[in-house]
């Protein structure tokens, strides 16, 4: 534990920058999808658990960035045939 405070404190601006890049979707994820603990137990559910979290939260984020009209909007023109 002593060696780690000492790297934070000589990296104190790479720790800032760390938390405010990667670890902002997590705490978001926790506060405000309830998700502090997770339900399901084996590492198949636990994965299927995150990906579905992961895919709500960036669906938030799209609807907060361009908004619902226009998230619509895209996915009424998207070609399912597009993707083979």
């Amino acid at each position: 534990m002593e060696e780690n405070r000492k790297r934070v404190k000589e990296n104190i601006d790479e720790v800032k920058k760390r938390q405010d890049v990667v670890e902002h979707p997590f705490r978001t994820i926790k506060r405000s999808f309830n998700q502090g603990y997770l339900l399901l137990k084996k590492l198949h559910k636990v994965g299927t658990e995150i990906s579905l979290t992961m895919l709500a939260y960036d669906i938030t984020r799209v609807i907060n960035i361009v908004g619902v009209d226009k998230l619509m909007g895209e996915m009424a023109t998207f070609k399912v045939d597009s993707l083979y």
